[in-house]
């Protein structure tokens, strides 16, 4: 696994067949954490950390379907909530966010008082790379490359890396 240190400028890493770029518009140093493909039955799993000390970090993963799967924004925004309260988390906003130009949302969430070891705050965003209106479906849509982001940066780092978030399948 490669690490790399990075202070105040754009980064841009190859993960398995995507190129992810962002900029998280801060003059904190970090380190570029790319993990290993992680293979399951139904989906590839590629991971990548960005982190500044043990609790002030970003996750940036990218889950490639062997199969259309539900991308419905809606339900993966629920989804996202049960979770966060799953681990501690009490969601306090949550809203829709074009990121990478695609139909996302963002969901911000604060630990409750027992969680006394988590970040002040937890962001998880979400959206769908390839994701399509399904007519015969209802509505719902699908999808095989769904991208999340969770982040307990600052909001402007968060905002920093949510809004300069560029991912690429290479050909």
């Amino acid at each position: 696994m490669l690490t790399s240190v990075a202070l105040a400028e754009g980064v841009t890493q190859q993960l398995g067949p995507y190129n992810v770029s962002f900029d998280m518009k801060s003059n904190m140093k970090y380190q570029v954490q790319p993990g290993n493909p992680i293979e399951s039955p139904t989906a590839t799993l590629y991971p990548l950390a960005v982190v500044t000390d043990n609790n002030t970090f970003s996750i940036i993963e990218i889950y490639e379907s062997k199969e259309a799967t539900d991308s419905t924004a809606d339900m993966w925004k629920v989804i996202t909530g049960l979770s966060l309260s799953r681990i501690g988390f009490n969601v306090t906003k949550s809203e829709d966010k074009v990121i990478d130009g695609k139909k996302g949302f963002v969901v911000t969430a604060e630990p409750f008082p027992q969680n006394t070891a988590a970040p002040a705050q937890l962001t998880q965003a979400s959206y769908w790379m390839d994701s399509k209106e399904c007519g015969e479906c209802g509505p719902v849509s699908v999808g095989t490359v769904r991208i999340a982001i969770g982040s307990s940066y600052p909001n402007d780092v968060t905002d920093g890396i949510l809004n300069s978030l560029k991912i690429m399948k290479s050909q």
